[in-house]
């Protein structure tokens, strides 16, 4: 039910620009087929250039201007932090970075306390240890390592990150396998995470956007796009985004196929969008609805057939 939803309604769309040859329809599917983007943020010397590549290699599309932001700090927050963040978050999702959170105390907790002051959720991260690449030589360096490490060590992995390594690499790992180990010590995969959600709400409201642009060219007259726009598939593909976005925030959707689970389904989700939810998830929460009662109706009418 979820994970195609934005793609199907951006290909429908896209074959009929094509079909219509329609420069502002083109437009507007060009700009929800393109990537969700994410930005990174932060006071010099944070790590943020660290923290973008991890996040690039994580398979995020990083931007200068993204439609989620990345706000990168180390040890504190400092005033000039706290107003960038506030800034940030008043226009678009924000997710705070503690990097090199290796060199503070209970690092989690400081994140809690962060969160707790900026009002922006705040995950740690030690990003250069993401960005690590290992070849024959580091490896080599490591399975030799000294008391004193060489400088090459030092500067690829400081002494936080030889010491998680260090120990898989004296278990038997090879080059991938310490990869692995690095990437789950530096906290990525946290981050990427945490900024789901966040992507997942971005793409939906790219996609309402499109669905208005879309209705107001409809509105001139054009009654093929007004019958694209208002049929079952177009319903039903929404309410596959909208599904992404509510599963992404950690909650389940009925996957039933049968009349009883649309139903249900419906009704579940009715009541959601009622309750003390953002604009985003009452929007997500009507198309469900929308989405699940064209699936009754379908199944109601092949029934019958």
């Amino acid at each position: 039910m979820g994970g195609q939803g934005h793609a199907i309604f951006t290909d429908r769309l896209a074959r009929f620009a094509a079909e219509v040859d329609d420069p502002a329809l083109s437009a507007i599917t060009a700009r929800i087929g393109a990537d969700v983007t994410v930005a990174v943020h932060g006071r010099t010397g944070v790590g943020r250039g660290a923290v973008a590549r991890a996040l690039a290699r994580a398979g995020l599309a990083v931007t200068r201007d993204g439609d989620v932001d990345v706000h990168v700090v180390a040890e504190v927050v400092k005033p000039e932090d706290q107003v960038a963040i506030t800034a940030s978050a008043a226009e678009r999702s924000t997710l705070v970075v503690l990097n090199k959170a290796d060199l503070v105390t209970g690092a989690r907790a400081l994140c809690a306390r962060y969160r707790a002051l900026t009002g922006v959720t705040t995950v740690p991260m030690v990003a250069h240890l993401a960005d690590v690449q290992v070849d024959d030589e580091l490896l080599s360096a490591l399975r030799t390592a000294s008391p004193a490490p060489s400088r090459r060590l030092l500067d690829t992995l400081d002494t936080y990150g030889i010491a998680q390594a260090l120990p898989a690499v004296r278990a038997g790992a090879d080059a991938a396998a310490l990869q692995r180990v690095l990437r789950v010590r530096s906290g990525v995969d946290g981050v990427v995470a945490a900024l789901a959600p966040m992507l997942a709400e971005a793409g939906y409201q790219r996609l309402r956007w499109a669905r208005t642009a879309l209705e107001a060219i409809a509105a001139t007259g054009d009654e093929r796009l007004a019958a694209l726009l208002h049929d079952d598939d177009t319903a039903i593909a929404c309410m596959g985004a909208a599904v992404d976005v509510v599963q992404a925030a950690g909650m389940t959707v009925d996957p039933g196929d049968d009349p009883a689970a649309h139903v249900r389904r419906a009704a579940h989700w009715h009541l959601y969008r009622s309750g003390p939810v953002n604009a985003v998830h009452t929007a997500c929460g009507a198309d469900i609805v929308r989405g699940s009662l064209r699936l009754w109706r379908r199944a109601q009418s092949g029934a019958v057939s």
